[in-house]
């Protein structure tokens, strides 16, 4: 992952369902080669 990204910067989504949107990083995982942008990596968990 580039190493100038960081947490609050606005980024474009260049890849899979909201390609071309924008939002602001919540959270860098470099670990992962990920980041959390907002409103669109969500993540729903499904509870019987």
């Amino acid at each position: 992952m580039s190493p100038h990204i960081k947490k609050g910067d606005m980024v474009e989504i260049i890849a899979g369902d909201n390609k071309g949107a924008t939002g602001r990083v919540l959270r860098v995982v470099p670990e992962k080669n990920k980041v959390v942008v907002q409103g669109h990596n969500i993540a729903k968990k499904h509870v019987r």
